[in-house]
């Protein structure tokens, strides 16, 4: 790995972990983003399989960095267990299912949907408006129950596993690990903040593993050096090593920055990737 791309991905580490532990936001769609701008300017990365080496390489960095985390909350007893083994299957599985169709899925496609995404997070972070109307809604849908996995009961159950596919498919196919999806479904359904992340953080690791995994070993001879299928492997130690330290140091800054200001900086970094994205298409 030449000093060069290694500062690259030190970079990527250092922005995406610090977001991260600094607004508890992952920073897979970040991730994702930035080494496909990386990528897209390199020749060994052919541009049928750029998008899919990109998404994967975050799969493998989110497992990575995930599993501290998701061991953390754990042993500080924040994890809804009953809750986390519902969901786990179905987040599992639906990764599984979302991993096979983005590898089959044309490079543009993935582009596409992760400048969606970005647009959409960039709007939270960038529209006061945007967050007080979400705001809004969780806060009235929490004054009525807090469910476990013993209350939702058989209907409910159900329904709680299809979207745990969901967000676990989804999640796959941008190259994420969830926790922008799970945490707001949760405290929807009227968790307590601190479970809904920490049972939010226990079902990224076996989510972003098992779709890395489906990446690893359905993408062969890929044609890209120095990877296993479609996971990168200079990228994934470069960034998933930074991106843990940095989350160390974001979260010791949480509260000594201005949190308005920081949210206006990641939402224009995700609205300045996501037109870099949709420009790439044309």
């Amino acid at each position: 790995m030449m000093l060069g791309d290694f500062i690259l991905y030190a970079g990527v580490g250092m922005l995406s972990g610090f977001f991260a532990g600094l607004l508890g936001i992952g920073g897979g769609a970040i991730v994702a983003s930035l080494l496909i701008v990386i990528f897209s300017g390199r020749a060994d990365f052919p541009e049928s399989v750029l998008a899919h080496a990109a998404i994967g390489t975050s799969l493998a960095i989110v497992a990575c960095t995930s599993a501290p985390s998701a061991l953390a909350h754990a042993r500080r007893g924040g994890v809804d267990w009953g809750v986390a083994r519902l969901m786990a299957v179905g987040s599992i599985g639906g990764a599984l299912l979302g991993a096979l169709l983005a590898e089959q899925a044309p490079s543009f496609f993935l582009k596409a949907l992760l400048a969606l995404f970005l647009l959409r997070a960039a709007a939270g972070m960038l529209l006061p408006s945007w967050n007080k109307k979400v705001e809004s809604e969780v806060e009235s849908k929490v004054e009525s129950k807090v469910e476990s996995e013993s209350e939702v009961g058989i209907k409910g159950g159900v329904k709680m596993f299809g979207i745990s596919a969901g967000i676990g498919g989804l999640s796959a196919i941008l190259g994420i690990g969830g926790g922008g999806l799970m945490v707001p479904y949760l405290s929807r359904r009227g968790m307590a903040m601190r479970f809904a992340i920490g049972t939010s953080a226990f079902l990224g690791f076996p989510l972003s593993l098992s779709a890395a995994l489906v990446f690893i070993l359905r993408g062969g001879d890929s044609g890209i050096p120095d990877s296993w299928g479609f996971v990168y492997w200079p990228a994934l130690a470069g960034v998933a090593v930074f991106s843990a330290l940095f989350a160390f140091l974001g979260a010791a800054a949480t509260g000594k920055l201005p949190d308005i200001i920081l949210r206006r900086v990641f939402g224009v970094l995700s609205l300045i990737l996501a037109l870099r994205l949709l420009a790439s298409l044309y």
